[in-house]
């Protein structure tokens, strides 16, 4: 599964967003960045599919599953950490 490169730079052209852009070629460049994130949710979709998959196989196979359990709840809490430090310095 190949990751996307993510770059705007890709996307953005380079005199700027709202430079001389006419609305036609506005609406091209949200289109893409849409199809891009619309990609890319669905690799993330798919990488956390496959990382439950994988997480079940070893948690049945060495019947640790409080550990697992463990693991997976320190990074539900750090996620939640990172999302609320990112909300907090968009203000």
């Amino acid at each position: 599964m190949a990751v996307s490169s993510g770059a705007l730079s890709d996307v953005v052209p380079a005199g700027g967003m709202m430079g001389e852009m006419d609305r036609a070629e506005f609406e091209r460049l949200r289109e893409r960045l849409a199809e891009r994130i619309q990609g890319d949710l669905q690799e993330a979709t798919q990488l956390l599919s496959q990382l439950n998959h994988n997480l079940e196989t070893w948690g049945e196979r060495t019947g640790e599953t409080q550990q697992l359990e463990q693991v997976w709840s320190h990074f539900q809490q750090q996620i939640v950490s990172l999302s609320d430090a990112l909300g907090a310095s968009g203000h």
